[in-house]
């Protein structure tokens, strides 16, 4: 089930940054980066931010595999140290997120025109490879055409080839624009541990 996050609900907000940490920065996941950037990937602060501006969605595990997911998430002091899943204020076990919109811009610089984001994308290491990641960028591009959007965009990292592989599966093409990451990164009091670039993927819908 997908539903917009509780941004005004301090459990959910904190349930969702646990889950996201864990999966970009806790070693466990397939989309860790945590030997490329060392901190935290999101904050309390910036999820409300991106919440207020974009659109935040978070995907709830099905039953009934919800309270199994439930249970497990809360063996971790932040709800996701386990992998399983990260448990909401109302106990509904939220297992992926993902960042979406109209925007004129990139982290790269402004674009040639308005586009759909995506972004923040994040799925509970156990729930990985089991289709919840592809579900919510389906759910982004579903959404972007019934906006009238032409493309969905994103900016990624370009050390992370098994990311872009995914992506570029997914029909996702280089821009050819860039920008070196570590101004960026470490203006979000991040630290860069391999010198890398911020490039743009564009998928023409």
């Amino acid at each position: 089930t997908f539903r917009p996050l509780a941004a005004a609900n301090d459990a959910e907000v904190a349930a969702v940054v646990a889950l996201v940490n864990h999966c970009y920065r806790g070693g466990a996941s397939w989309t860790d980066e945590s030997a490329i950037v060392d901190g935290r990937r999101v904050t309390p602060e910036r999820l409300r931010d991106y919440a207020a501006t974009s659109d935040v969605l978070v995907v709830v595990a099905p039953a009934p595999a919800a309270a199994a997911t439930a249970a497990a998430a809360a063996h971790g002091a932040n709800g996701a140290h386990d992998g399983g899943g990260a448990a909401a204020a109302d106990g509904a076990p939220i297992i992926g997120v993902v960042k979406t919109g109209w925007t004129d811009e990139t982290v790269v610089g402004p674009l040639d025109g308005r586009a759909y984001y995506l972004g923040l994308l994040a799925v509970a290491p156990t729930w990985q490879s089991r289709g919840v990641g592809a579900a919510l960028a389906d759910r982004v591009e579903a959404a972007a055409a019934a906006a009238g959007a032409s493309r969905v965009v994103m900016d990624v990292i370009d050390a992370r080839p098994e990311l872009l592989a995914w992506y570029a599966r997914r029909g996702y093409r280089r821009t050819g624009g860039g920008m070196p990451a570590r101004a960026f990164i470490e203006a979000k009091g991040e630290r860069l541990l391999v010198d890398c670039r911020f490039i743009v993927l564009e998928k023409v819908l």
